[in-house]
């Protein structure tokens, strides 16, 4: 195996490899995982001659592998990919969170028999993967009226900041919800602003409103 990432709730195939310098007909192993499997397991075009692959829970997230030929055929190839493990990882993950993947117990069969493997466990890690996203930030608010209390019929000009301090672009624009607060902390609505268009990673964006 080798070490891999995914976002929370994404599904991920957990790649399995054989380097094999002699025939090998079977292959056999328990696999530990940090999440279940959620569907076939699928063996690489380029490595199966007539190989079916099985699995069998043995415990939580840990199955038995197994491949094999019903006629004894040879896998293909002697080095490369094997297999893939197709696994969803949970959607309360959280990002760079890191756990172990085991393989144990390893057989690797010819054809009459033996079992030629070098190792009897490998250890792999999967990582959660943090996910680029956008984090808007407002600041340097200003306003500017007629009057100092606002009467029917004024106009009241708002001017901001919006900052991109995430690390992604935002989608498609934005709606910018604008309250006025009395002394006592009371918000009364006043408008809602829509911003069409994208802001990218790292940028300021200065905006002025006139509300009646």
């Amino acid at each position: 195996m080798a070490d891999i990432e995914a976002a929370a709730g994404k599904e991920v195939s957990v790649p399995v490899y054989l380097s094999n310098a002699e025939k090998v007909v079977g292959i056999q192993f328990d696999v530990e995982l940090p999440y279940a499997l959620t569907s076939a397991i699928t063996m690489s075009e380029n490595r199966k001659d007539g190989h079916t692959v099985s699995r069998k829970a043995i415990g939580t997230n840990k199955y038995r592998v197994t491949v094999m030929s019903f006629s004894n055929n040879a896998i293909k190839g002697n080095s490369g990919l094997l297999l893939r493990l197709p696994m969803t990882v949970a959607a309360e993950a959280q990002a760079d969170d890191t756990y172990p993947m085991t393989l144990s117990n390893i057989v690797v069969a010819k054809a009459d028999g033996t079992n030629v493997a070098t190792a009897t466990e490998h250890t792999a890690t999967f990582t959660v993967q943090r996910v680029p996203t956008p984090d808007l930030v407002v600041s340097e608010v200003a306003v500017e009226a007629a009057h100092r209390t606002l009467i029917p019929g004024d106009k009241l000009r708002v001017s901001y900041k919006v900052a991109n301090q995430g690390n992604a672009e935002t989608g498609a624009g934005w709606t910018e919800n604008i309250y006025l607060v009395d002394v006592t902390g009371a918000r009364t609505f006043v408008n809602k602003v829509i911003y069409n268009n994208t802001l990218t990673a790292e940028t300021v964006l200065n905006r002025y409103v006139e509300v009646d």
